[in-house]
């Protein structure tokens, strides 16, 4: 009996021409974001911006913007991601395991906070509403580096020989969350004030608020707290297995 031949399907070749296209918009849409930020930095907080000063800046005429975003919610918010996307890389870099547990807290919101000093009218566009249906910029960050912080806190307290479980375990993103958007929201106000001048106050409370809410749990739950650096503290766990 002859077996059936199955044919394979065609692979369609490359366009390498749309491939070109491709690279080439994006470039240009990073060029406009580059240049959009450029032209935010130097106006106050809240000013307005307008698309002919980011086409000036990007050295393109205003009709090359159009072509390349749908209209100026569009633009806007690639200008907001962009944005959340820098600050989530500053807050990320801050990590380390290299310090005991309330220095790497005090080290990432002291990183935080005075990058978000040095660029007031940034964070002024990104707490813009925008029309949309999708979530905000802003809001995908903060659930971004709340999960990283939370696979680092429960991975660091699985390690030290703690566990949540059970009702803990079901509401710890939610709690995560909060610690991250409780401190974010008490810098904005801060920085409302116009006292980004002196940067530790504001430093060591949020810092302490962070801190002492994570102590609290983890001494309420058994979970024990390092008190030199977190890599040399896990690497002799693991030296004495």
């Amino acid at each position: 009996m002859r077996s059936a031949t199955v044919s394979s399907p065609e692979r369609r070749p490359v366009d390498g021409r749309q491939l070109r296209w491709e690279s080439h918009k994006e470039e240009r849409r990073r060029s406009i974001i580059d240049a959009a930020l450029a032209v935010i930095q130097t106006h106050a907080p809240g000013e307005t911006i307008h698309v002919q000063q980011i086409a000036d800046q990007a050295g393109l005429n205003r009709s090359a913007l159009h072509r390349l975003f749908r209209d100026r919610d569009d633009l806007d918010l690639a200008i907001q991601t962009e944005i959340c996307n820098r600050a989530r890389d500053v807050v990320f870099a801050a990590v380390t395991l290299e310090l005991e547990p309330r220095a790497v807290v005090h080290r990432i919101v002291g990183q935080f906070v005075r990058w978000v000093i040095a660029h007031p009218a940034w964070i002024r566009f990104v707490e813009r509403s925008i029309r949309t249906d999708a979530e905000s910029p802003l809001d995908e960050a903060l659930k971004a580096v709340s999960a990283q912080f939370e696979s680092l806190i429960a991975g660091v307290a699985s390690v030290l020989g703690g566990e949540l479980t059970g009702p803990d375990r079901k509401v710890f993103d939610a709690w995560v969350s909060g610690l991250v958007r409780g401190g974010l929201a008490s810098v904005q106000r801060w920085t409302a004030q116009g006292k980004a001048s002196r940067p530790e106050p504001i430093v060591n409370l949020v810092s302490d608020m962070i801190w002492f809410q994570i102590d609290g749990l983890a001494t309420s739950r058994g979970i024990p707290i390092p008190e030199g650096p977190i890599d040399a503290v896990v690497d002799q766990l693991f030296a004495d297995d």
